[in-house]
């Protein structure tokens, strides 16, 4: 899978917007490189956007990433996926991440 990090509107504690573009299917064989991705970027980050444009599958190990990048930000620090096809979106309804994150 192909990750490309963008951060953008750093404040004054270098705390930033970071969006995660994901390339690729978001399985089991690819969680580990997103969770690594997420864990690098998590210590200054203060929203936090996945862009599942690229994205056409997404299993439980996908979710656990995005569950364990939810709760390792907080309650206070939005985690948003964007841009999910309507297969990826009927995953979230179904699994009740849509009521976790923002899902746009």
């Amino acid at each position: 899978m192909k990750i490309e990090k963008r951060i953008e509107n750093s404040d004054a504690g270098g705390n930033s917007e970071v969006t995660l573009l994901l390339d690729g299917r978001f399985g089991s064989s690819t969680a580990s490189d997103v969770e690594n991705a997420v864990n690098e970027v998590l210590p200054h980050c203060r929203k936090l956007v996945f862009d599942f444009s690229k994205v056409d599958y997404i299993s439980s190990a996908g979710l656990r990433v995005l569950l364990m990048a939810k709760k390792k930000l907080g309650a206070s620090a939005p985690v948003t996926v964007c841009n999910a096809n309507s297969v990826v979106k009927e995953i979230f309804d179904i699994s009740g991440f849509s009521q976790i994150l923002q899902v746009q």
